[in-house]
C-alpha cells in the first residue's frame, strides 16, 4: 500500500502532541523545509533532546548509514544506538530514517516502516541503495 504525502505530514503532527504550537501548520513547515532539502529545525523550538540525535544531521539528503556506524559514531552499542533512534519523536529533523541495517534491509522505524519507506523514497530510488551509502 502506497503511502501519501498527507500520511508522512499526519505522523510528523502526531509527534508534535505534547508542545505547546498548532501542530498542523508546524508539521506542514516542517515537511516542506524537509522537501526543499533545508534544516527542518531552524527557528523551532524543540524541547530537551538527546545530544545523540543531533549527529543524525550530519547524514546527508539521499544517503545512509547502518546502525552500527550510527553508534560508532555515538560511542555506544547498536543496541543502544537503537533505543536512542526508536525514541526519536521527529524524523524529519533529526533524521533517523537514514540508518538501516548493514545488510541492506530497512530495520526499525517508530513511526511504521511505510513511512521509512515512503521518506527513503522521497530522498532517492532504493534501488540504488549502495551508490547512497554514507559513512564517517
Amino acid at each position: 500500500m502506497a503511502v501519501r504525502v498527507s500520511d508522512v505530514i499526519d505522523e510528523i503532527r502526531l509527534s508534535l502532541k505534547p508542545y505547546p504550537y498548532d501542530e498542523g501548520k508546524i508539521a506542514k513547515r516542517i515537511f516542506k523545509r524537509y522537501m526543499n532539502r533545508k534544516d527542518p529545525s531552524k527557528g523551532l523550538k524543540l524541547p530537551e533532546i538527546k545530544r545523540e540525535l543531533f549527529v543524525l544531521k550530519e547524514i546527508p539528503w539521499g544517503r545512509v548509514t547502518s546502525y552500527s556506524e550510527f553508534a560508532r559514531r555515538i560511542g555506544a552499542h547498536p543496541r543502544t544506538a537503537g533505543k536512542i533512534l526508536k525514541g526519536n519523536r521527529h524524523p524529519l529533523i533529526f533524521p533517523c530514517h537514514r540508518v538501516i541495517r548493514k545488510n541492506r534491509e530497512l530495520g526499525g522505524f517508530s513511526f511504521g516502516l511505510r513511512v521509512k519507506l515512503k521518506l527513503l523514497e522521497i530522498e532517492g530510488p532504493l534501488t540504488e541503495i549502495e551508490e547512497r551509502w554514507f559513512s564517517w
